[in-house]
């Protein structure tokens, strides 16, 4: 399970773990709910995988609490925080939870959960499984689904802002080498983070208002009509 809100890095850490859970026997199924994922993760599920291998994928929020048994493992990724995670209240179901995320420990925090790997050197969320893949004593046994590899790269790709953030290390390249080793495609992670004409415009007419009422100080307005995704003013941010 990943964030509300899920992005490509969310949804592509989360099918690195179903690979690791697929590789071991174990059924394993992402918690997915298309209203509460950004629409580039409903663009790229929706184009990259058909009906029948979304059944085998992903699981709504409202059924995975009927899944959950004594010796169900929730794996949380990307987020450490559990109000904002897609379905909170399984993590007051659930009695064993690890938490993989690269963001500084909030002070809210996932309750007692029986490993926590959080790393706020790492770049992205992807990055982390990409590593758990590749240096596991049971690397041998894996198998990363190419489609898998390209999410997961396409991650590295929104968190960096194409290696160009400065959480990106020597560990990002590397895990973007892995993810290449197991068939990703750069040129596809690239394309399902393109944006759509709507969107481009949208940023450049918020764009379009900017005023600067201090030296070194510049603030946009978007229309009271817009109904603006948290990614596309980060994007206006990082304009």
């Amino acid at each position: 399970m990943g964030h509300i809100d899920m992005d490509m890095d969310a949804m592509g850490s989360a099918l690195g773990i179903k690979a690791i859970c697929d590789s071991f026997n174990k059924p394993a199924l992402i918690v997915y709910d298309p209203k509460l994922a950004e629409k580039k993760v409903r663009t790229a599920v929706a184009s990259q995988f058909d009906s029948e291998e979304l059944e085998k994928i992903v699981i709504s929020p409202r059924d995975c609490k009927d899944k959950l048994k004594p010796q169900t493992l929730v794996i949380v990724v990307d987020v450490s925080r559990p109000s904002i995670t897609m379905y909170p209240k399984l993590l007051e179901a659930a009695d064993k939870v690890v938490v993989i995320d690269h963001h500084r420990r909030a002070e809210e925090f996932i309750d007692n959960p029986v490993l926590s790997y959080i790393e706020p050197s790492a770049s992205s969320a992807s990055e982390l499984v990409a590593e758990l893949i590749k240096y596991s004593s049971s690397s041998p046994q894996f198998n990363l689904p190419s489609k898998f590899a390209t999410f997961m790269l396409s991650g590295i790709f929104l968190d960096t802002g194409f290696y160009k953030s400065r959480s990106v290390g020597l560990r990002t390249f590397d895990a973007s080498g892995i993810l290449k080793e197991y068939g990703a495609d750069n040129a596809l992670a690239d394309d399902l983070l393109k944006d759509e004409y709507e969107e481009y415009a949208l940023v450049n007419k918020i764009l379009g208002t900017m005023k600067t009422p201090f030296y070194g100080v510049v603030y946009c307005n978007s229309g009271d009509s817009d109904i603006i995704e948290r990614s596309t003013l980060a994007k206006v941010a990082n304009q």
